[in-house]
């Protein structure tokens, strides 16, 4: 199934595979409620309702991914996104994918984080909230380098996550020194 743009309130998806080509816009929430993976390409912004926990949510084995290699793509999300009951989020990074989070990032046990293209240094993932990693990280295929201990549970205040060459790099976030001159 190819989806063209949405825009719209809410949108949960059942059971099927797919891909949105183009943008996404969403009020309230894009739910994949599972067992199906869809695809996002384009730019694409969910959230902004106080009334839903998850604007982007993934569960029963839905699985997320960000980017098909076409065409750059992102996903900035107005609260928060989790992943929950064996669902995944693979980030495409061939043509710099992107994933802003306003709030807390929630996966967990059995969840795994894919990551397939080469590194980028720019940040793909970044949240402002907590972050409760995903048990795998899975790069280019390779998950023993990948395993939680590189990016552990409950790391809270982290900021950003980014790969460079091989390499995973958590990101705290910035400490300011202000100077008051009088």
């Amino acid at each position: 199934t190819v989806l063209p743009d949405a825009y719209g309130s809410q949108m949960r998806f059942y059971g099927d595979n797919g891909v949105m080509r183009g943008d996404v816009r969403m009020g309230h929430f894009l739910w994949n409620e599972g067992p199906g993976a869809w695809t996002l390409t384009g730019t694409n912004g969910l959230g902004g309702n106080a009334g839903f926990m998850n604007a982007f949510y993934a569960r029963n084995g839905g699985d997320w991914q960000i980017g098909d290699g076409a065409a750059p793509s992102s996903v900035s999300v107005t609260n928060n996104a989790t992943f929950a009951s064996g669902s995944d989020l693979t980030m495409d990074l061939r043509e710099r994918s992107v994933l802003t989070v306003t709030g807390n990032l929630s996966a967990g046990n059995g969840r795994d984080l894919i990551i397939t293209g080469e590194g980028q240094g720019d940040p793909i993932i970044t949240y402002g909230g907590t972050l409760t990693a995903f048990e795998n990280v899975i790069y280019n295929g390779d998950s023993e380098t990948w395993a939680n201990a590189q990016v552990p549970k409950a790391l809270g205040g982290v900021s950003q996550m980014r790969i460079v060459g091989n390499n995973i790099y958590i990101d705290r976030p910035p400490r300011a020194l202000i100077f008051v001159i009088h």
